[in-house]
């Protein structure tokens, strides 16, 4: 196929499907990937070793002929393809030239065989209840150190339930997602339900919860930050918090989406300060307008940790405009982040996190029959 001009998907993770699955798994996820996406845009597709390519084509109704392949890579990506006893999630990617495949992947995972398939076995659950509209909105408030009606916004956290109603919480999928390296379309799915929250609620101030993973200007992105500007009233209510758990890919490609973000008029916190990969570098180098320090965390450092709090505390306040100390618990909490210079706090202590949205119907239109989901939850917690 000539490839100027073509449309090329590429499935990053196949290689670790056909390492940790089999090359046989890994044939029936290309093939029913190309099914999917040939449903989705009605446009043949051929099957390469690395994913599918097609020829140049447009629409009929004008659409943007990238913005409807992000569609409908966000929408196949979204449903865990079966194969056998296995549920799998692809990671998917689209490029206007022939890909790379001497470049590393960046879902190249390091895992063993079993805690890969562990970790898909989470990964699959999170994606069926996210794809199914299994998942709920809870917030918890940020206020004020000496004033906790004084609210600076509440943070949105998912609740994600299996079919039989029992809550999953993020502990479960939300590592095994970023090993993975499948956040992207996760967390593209909870911001958009942030947003949609926002402009039901009109005096709401939310916080959504992001992997540093999915911290880059990819084309959904591109399109939603002028909506957000052009939605008056939503952008200085949006808060885009960044969590530092995982591995950036790039410093240059996360510094980059913060400055976006707060170009459509967004505030970004971020997560974890100090615990997580070179947080302090990035603050060296990128204006947060919050940041957020874990006393949890500072308290598991024992006699020092009071100190520590205060140190934190202080150069978090010379490369941001907030600071936000979190895990408060009870009074005593309160009592020591209050000594140590806090101004906002956040924790258990001003209220579990509790649900003030609206039910959220699927937002994704169907592919195929619903699948039975398998039972991982207690598969991965005993494997653990």
């Amino acid at each position: 196929m000539n490839a100027s001009g073509s449309v090329f998907i590429v499935i990053d993770n196949l290689d670790d499907i056909s390492s940790h699955f089999g090359e046989g798994v890994a044939a029936r996820v290309l093939a029913e990937v190309s099914r999917r996406m040939e449903r989705a845009l009605h446009v043949p597709f051929a099957v390469e070793p690395w994913g599918l390519a097609a020829s140049p084509f447009d629409f009929a109704d004008g659409m943007p002929i990238w913005s409807r392949v992000d569609e409908a890579i966000c929408s196949v990506a979204s449903l865990p393809i079966a194969v056998g006893n296995n549920r799998i999630v692809v990671a998917l990617s689209h490029a206007t030239t022939l890909p790379d495949l001497a470049a590393e992947r960046r879902t190249a995972s390091q895992n063993s065989a079993q805690d890969y398939r562990i970790d898909m076995s989470a990964a699959a659950l999170a994606y069926d209840a996210l794809f199914n509209a299994r998942f709920a909105l809870v917030e918890q408030p940020v206020c004020r150190a000496g004033d906790e009606s004084d609210v600076l916004y509440s943070e949105c956290v998912v609740r994600l339930s299996d079919e039989d109603g029992r809550v999953v919480m993020p502990a479960v999928y939300g590592p095994a997602l970023e090993r993975l390296g499948l956040t992207r379309v996760f967390d593209r799915k909870i911001a958009e339900a942030v947003i949609e929250e926002l402009r039901r609620r009109p005096d709401a101030v939310l916080g959504c919860n992001m992997s540093v993973l999915s911290a880059s200007v990819d084309l959904w992105w591109r399109v939603t930050f002028p909506r957000i500007l052009s939605d008056a009233g939503i952008g200085h209510r949006l808060v885009i918090e960044i969590s530092e758990t995982g591995r950036p890919y790039s410093f240059e490609t996360v510094i980059d989406f913060v400055g976006h973000v707060q170009q459509a008029g967004c505030r970004v916190a971020l997560d974890d300060f100090g615990t997580g990969f070179s947080s302090i570098g990035y603050a060296r180098h990128t204006r947060f307008n919050i940041i957020k320090i874990d006393a949890g965390r500072i308290r598991t450092r024992g006699s020092d940790a009071p100190q520590l709090l205060g140190h934190l505390i202080s150069l978090a306040r010379h490369v941001a405009d907030q600071v936000v100390v979190g895990a408060v618990e009870c009074d005593v909490d309160l009592a020591g982040a209050r000594a140590a210079g806090a101004e906002w706090v956040q924790g258990f202590l001003f209220g579990r996190p509790h649900i003030n949205a609206a039910p959220l119907e699927r937002r994704l239109p169907p592919l195929e029959p619903r699948m039975e989901p398998r039972r991982v939850l207690a598969r991965a917690g005993a494997a653990r």
